[in-house]
Order: structure tokens, then sequence, then C-alpha cells
């Protein structure tokens, strides 16, 4: 018993000093790493990551998928997809309405009262080609009102409004497949999603638009919220980071471009604008770790959006714009992301097999690290450290909830293992890594 007491001492200290944390202890802990992707390029951060040859066919193929809703080619959903989705949808929420802002349970007739209004009975009864002229949010059900999947005394799904699919730009091609009874939505079809967006956010397009559109050069937004203002001097649109604009000039400072703009009849004419070269590039930017870390300096602070709720980004949304700069296509969820590349999986692997295996393996700036939800990009190691670019919104926490970051931040991919209240670490939860360019 004596021994007992003398081992139960010296665990004990280690059990009741061993550091937690919190929400407001989390941006110190975080600043004591560098935010500036630059500084972890390696020796040769202007070395291509991917030759001229093979950038272009990525690039050939980034723009099959960008305009795949004109197209035809490789579309997300087809017409019996479409409908089956979506009536698939209206079954998930009329079993499980969720909660709405006011932490309220939602009713089943409200639900019912949104799939009326969809109006799939007539489906399809649009069909056409369009562009997005505002930038919106994909929504799951043609309506504003969130869903939240559970409340409790201690915690809340937000920002994870169940019904927030994804966020898409000014200047995106889609596709319209159903307008709804009332006339103010539209279920479209982008490059890799299907949801309803708001009709005034989106205009119509013709074959003579679509050819203008589609044979040009592009430029390439690499920053966001810049304000577009056509040459009759109106604002028209702000940037969206990954968006391609047509390229018809430039001159020492700024790039001359098309723009899309809504007429009365609800269709899309072409105006030209200019768009300052410090804001865009020519698509696509070479590959290289300077020009990855430059994009993604653009993005680090910015708040976590889930479904790019409110303009901003979750994991997999920054993943996919960063690279969209360079041409190379991602899907949108994290899960498909982990396998559009090389994937080398690490299940089964201890923290510290892991994180030797990244090390031995990953390629700095070209390599995700993924685990069940969530996707990481690696950066570099330093001081011994796997560092990583993540947009994230917390850290699990003893109980039932978050200890919030809510940001695009860099931090070690085991930056949690030190905290005695976190109850999974995310190195814990990591699956494996992808390397994401293709091998020559």
């Amino acid at each position: 018993m004596a021994i007992f007491r003398i081992l139960l001492l010296l665990i004990l200290p280690v059990q009741i000093f061993a550091a937690a944390i919190s929400t407001q202890q989390l941006p110190l802990a975080i600043d004591q790493y560098n935010q500036n992707a630059l500084i972890y390029a390696g020796n040769n951060p202007d070395q291509l990551l991917m030759d001229s040859a093979t950038q272009a066919k990525v690039s050939k193929a980034f723009l099959l998928r960008y305009f795949s809703a004109w197209t035809g080619n490789s579309v997300a959903f087809t017409q019996s997809g479409t409908l089956d989705a979506e009536n698939s949808i209206i079954k998930l929420y009329a079993a499980k309405p969720g909660f709405g802002s006011n932490m309220h349970p939602l009713s089943v007739s409200w639900v019912e009262g949104l799939a009326n209004n969809m109006n799939l009975n007539a489906f399809p009864n649009m069909k056409v080609k369009a562009i997005v002229v505002n930038s919106d949010n994909l929504r799951q059900l043609p309506t504003d009102i969130p869903s939240y999947s559970k409340v409790s005394a201690i915690s809340t799904d937000y920002p994870f409004d169940s019904l927030q699919q994804s966020y898409v730009a000014a200047g995106s091609p889609v596709y319209i497949w159903q307008v709804s009874r009332d006339g103010a939505w539209y279920l479209i079809m982008n490059d890799n999603q299907l949801g309803w967006v708001h009709s005034n956010s989106v205009a119509i397009v013709s074959d003579s638009f679509v050819h203008k559109w589609q044979t040009s050069q592009f430029v390439v937004a690499n920053d966001d919220n810049i304000a577009i203002v056509d040459n009759d001097h109106i604002f028209r649109m702000t940037t969206r980071l990954g968006t391609l604009y047509p390229l018809i000039g430039q001159s020492s400072h700024a790039y001359n471009i098309y723009v899309p703009v809504v007429n009365t009849d609800r269709h899309a004419i072409i105006r030209q604008a200019s768009l300052s070269k410090t804001y865009a590039t020519l698509f696509p930017l070479p590959l290289t770790q300077n020009d990855i870390a430059m994009i993604a300096n653009k993005i680090i602070g910015d708040s976590y959006g889930w479904g790019g709720l409110y303009g901003y980004r979750d994991c997999s949304l920054t993943m996919k714009d960063i690279f969209a700069v360079f041409g190379i296509w991602l899907p949108r969820n994290s899960a498909y992301q982990a396998k559009f590349g090389q994937y080398i999986s690490l299940s089964g692997l201890s923290n510290q097999q892991k994180l030797n295996k990244i090390r031995q393996l990953a390629q700095p700036f070209v390599t995700f690290i993924s685990l069940p939800g969530h996707i990481a990009l690696y950066l570099n190691t330093t001081q011994n450290k796997v560092m990583t670019l993540q947009t994230i919104w917390g850290l699990r926490i003893s109980g039932d909830g978050r200890a919030v970051i809510g940001e695009t931040v860099i931090m070690p991919m085991d930056f949690d293992s030190q905290y005695s209240n976190i109850s999974s670490t995310l190195l814990s939860r990591v699956t494996g890594i992808t390397l994401i360019v293709p091998s020559t």
C-alpha cells in the first residue's frame, strides 16, 4: 500500500499541472509560430514543382472541369442523379429538420413547404446554361434559414449549418436545372456541386456568350474582395481567389478582362473591366513554393466559414481555391480531396510513426494531410515540427465542445498533443497523406 501511495504521488502532479487549452488562450498559443507562409519555403523556393508541359496538361483538365456545367463533359450530376439527390435531401430533413438560429426545433411542415416550393413534380423546368453575377451561398434547400443538427446545454452545432452546401463566386459558370415555384430560387450545378441560390444571383447565358467567354485566355484572381469596376466606371463585383476572368488585353499595371452583367431579361451580357496585376495573374501561375506561400498569405487569418458561409472558407474550400490559381482542380469535399492524388495510408501507425512518415514522404507545399472531416496542407518540417496550413474550426476538448480556433492558421500537426483537456488529437485521427503533384 505504501508503495502504491508513493507511485500515486509521482503520477498526480503530472495530471494536475498538465496544461489545458481554451478558446481564449488559442490565439497566443498559435502566434508563437510564424504566420508568414513564405518562411517555410525551402532552399529553392522558386524551383518549379511541376514542369511547364505537365502544368499545361493539368490546367487543361482544370478548364474542362471548370466549364463542365456548360459543356456537359465530366458533369457533377446527371438529370436523374439531380432529381434523386433532391428527393433524398427532402427525405433527410423531413426526418430530422434540425434546429433554427434561435435554437428551437424546426418543423416538418416547414420542410414540406420548402419541398412544395422546389416543385420537383415539374423537374426539370429550366435546363439552361448560366453564370453567377452576384456571389452567393449554395444551399441544400431553397432557404436562408439554417439547420443545426443538435443543441445541448453546453454545445451547439454552430457554425455547422447543415443546409450550407458551398459558396459560388461571381463569374462562375453554372447550369440551372430548376426554378422554384415562387421564382426566388434556382437549383444550379457548378463544376462539383448542386444546390439552390437566389435567382437574382444568376444570369442565363447564350451560346454566343459561352463561345466568347470560353475561347479566351484567362487571368485568375489571387485575392478576395477586390472591387471590379467596368470601363463605364460601374461597380460590377468583387474578386474571389481562384476565379477565372477572360483576358482581352493588358497594360503595364492591369489586365483588361470580361465580366458578366445581367440585363432586364435576366440574361448575361459581357462588359469590359480592368483588374490590377496586384490582384490577379495569368492563368495558371507557375507552381513554386514561394507562389503557393504568397497565395496562402492572402487568406491566413481569415475567419472560418463552414461551406463558405459569410464568404469565408472551410478546410477543403481553402485548398480548392489556393490550387485553382495554379490550374490544379480539386473536389470540394475534404474526403474526396484526400484521394485526389497519390494517397499514402498512415492508418494503424502511432503518432510518432505518422510524423516520421510525413517528414520522410511528404513534399512541402504540395502534400495534403487528411483525417476524417478535415484536411491540412503540409508546409515543411521546421525545428523538427511538421508545420501545416489549416482552416480549422477548433480542437476537440473533453466533454461536448471545442476550443475554437476559427480561422486559417499555420501550426504544427501535433499542436494539440501538449494539452490535457484534448479528447482526441488531430494527429491521432490522421489517416493518410496525399501527394497532389502528378509524377512525370
